[in-house]
């Protein structure tokens, strides 16, 4: 699992809604998967990111 919109804006020093946007982008492309309660999954591992 991901983290939350808010650690990842801290992180990237970006507004929240910023990472909101991006992860429905990435969900409308389908590299994320969103579940209800669960957050944002990658259906692939995700490494060495940053």
């Amino acid at each position: 699992m991901m983290s939350s919109e808010h650690k990842l804006a801290a992180e990237f020093g970006m507004a929240r809604m910023t990472v909101n946007r991006a992860m429905r982008e990435l969900a409308t492309q389908r590299v994320l998967c969103e579940f209800a309660g669960q957050g944002p999954l990658s259906p692939i591992p995700v490494t060495g990111l940053r």
